[in-house]
């Protein structure tokens, strides 16, 4: 406000309140309840820019510049819901709890109209909430708990229930400002359940056989434009100079800003294999294919369909293993958010590098010559974050290290990949386990070594 005090409001899902009474689930926020129902178990940011403005940012990554110049306050309950008081002294209640959040029930086909009720019709239960006006100037808000929470308002700044899930907030000076309290505005944390939904809203329709498609083009000018799963647009830039180049043998040459090189290997021969089961003398996956399709060569029983020839293919994608016993089959594209590898015209793996290409910004990067770059964008403010690196750890696996400083482990060994087993019957859930499986399972009658 205008005396340099700020307020956080948090409206994540795992810090908006979920009433179990109905469904009877152990969660007792949004984000877990939603991760429960999921078997396992987005983003709205408010920046404080430092010189009386903020960015606030919304679910599809759209940001607004608020400036204020009320001395008006809004306080934190901690229980979900904020009290403003205006510049008279008169309060209203904003509560942002399951049960006051608008749920969009298009695409899921659920009768409910809200967050709490959704989760509860979801788990056979519903909630209700409403909102009457008493025709005085004040407002009895009932929520899914049957608590009333009269309200009213005598400030020359008001903000009004718009009865689609936002509010418009209008100051003195009759600027308006949208606050958007629904489901798809919501910010779903996925790390534990898995899902690819990002907010609330879509994490719903997910549960229920619904799903968005994300997006990233490049528009030929050093822009792309990223479309979420909402269908918002937003356009990137970047001054980055790092590149990551196709060798088209397999292999791809990654330079950071710096100007170091890191040689990525996917050949099968640069795959490690583990061959403690299988016993096979084959370290690589490569050669754990070939000791297995020279072995089986030496089969010259006159028994049809008891051969473990095996022909090794790639498919579109997949990595395609036949033999006497059919074709088993395992896709090697990840499904994974921003992953720009796909299958070539020949099947293989292939990655377009003109999609991941680097552009130029309008604003300033400067390159600290310490590990870090210091970012200034149009308004003079700096933000300093650490450059990405990527190591090959010599064993199969590759740690990248983000710009905050945290570490992912790339894993291109065998046990790593998973194998889809629905066609062979193998017991194998990945590539590691299935050679084994072939080297250990072979009904004939000669020596597999």
């Amino acid at each position: 406000d205008e005396t340099g005090a700020t307020q956080l409001i948090d409206t994540n899902a795992s810090s908006n309140p979920y009433d179990n009474t109905a469904s009877g689930l152990a969660a007792t926020d949004v984000q877990a309840a939603i991760d429960e129902i999921n078997a396992a178990a987005g983003t709205v940011s408010l920046t404080d820019n430092g010189d009386g403005t903020y960015d606030f940012t919304d679910a599809g990554g759209n940001v607004t510049t608020i400036a204020d110049a009320s001395i008006s306050t809004l306080a934190d309950n901690g229980d979900g819901t904020y009290t403003y008081t205006d510049e008279t002294g008169a309060t209203q209640l904003i509560d942002t709890n399951a049960s006051s959040n608008p749920y969009d029930n298009t695409a899921s086909g659920l009768a409910a109209t809200d967050v709490q009720a959704a989760i509860d019709e979801i788990n056979a239960a519903a909630g209700t909430v409403s909102l009457a006006d008493n025709g005085d100037g004040t407002y009895d808000f009932t929520d899914a708990g049957g608590n009333v929470t009269t309200i009213a308002d005598a400030s020359i700044s008001t903000l009004a229930d718009n009865g689609d899930g936002t509010y418009t907030y209008t100051d003195e000076t009759g600027a308006t400002q949208l606050i958007d309290t629904n489901a798809s505005s919501n910010p779903y944390d996925n790390t534990a359940s898995g899902l690819a939904a990002t907010d609330v809203q879509a994490a719903i329709d997910e549960i229920n056989a619904a799903a968005g498609t994300v997006s990233l083009t490049d528009n030929g000018d050093g822009t792309y434009d990223f479309t979420d799963a909402g269908g918002n647009v937003t356009t990137i830039a970047d001054a980055s100079i790092s590149t990551l180049a196709d060798n088209g043998d397999g292999t791809y040459t990654y330079t950071d800003e710096t100007g170091a090189t890191q040689l990525i290997d996917t050949n099968a021969s640069s795959n490690p294999y583990d061959n403690t089961a299988s016993g096979l003398a084959a370290t690589d996956v490569q050669a754990a294919v070939d000791e297995l399709a020279s072995d089986a060569a030496a089969d010259n029983d006159q028994v049809v369909g008891n051969e473990y020839n095996t022909g090794v293919s790639m498919n579109a994608g997949a990595l395609e293993v036949t033999d006497g016993g059919g074709t088993e089959s395992t896709n090697l594209i990840s499904t994974d958010l921003n992953n720009d590898i796909v299958a070539g015209a020949d099947g293989a793996l292939y990655l377009n590098v003109a999609s991941v290409t680097i552009s130029e910004t309008i604003t300033n990067l400067t390159d600290n010559a310490d590990g870090t770059l210091t970012y200034v964008n149009e308004s003079g403010v700096s933000q300093t974050v650490s450059k990405a690196d990527i190591s090959d750890n010599g064993n199969g696996t590759y740690t990248f290290t983000n710009n905050d400083g945290t570490d992912l482990i790339l894993d291109t060994r065998a046990a790593s990949n998973s194998y889809d087993n629905t066609t062979s019957g193998l017991g194998a859930a990945n590539v590691q386990d299935a050679i084994d499986a072939l080297a250990a399972g072979s009904t004939d009658d000669q020596d597999l070594t």
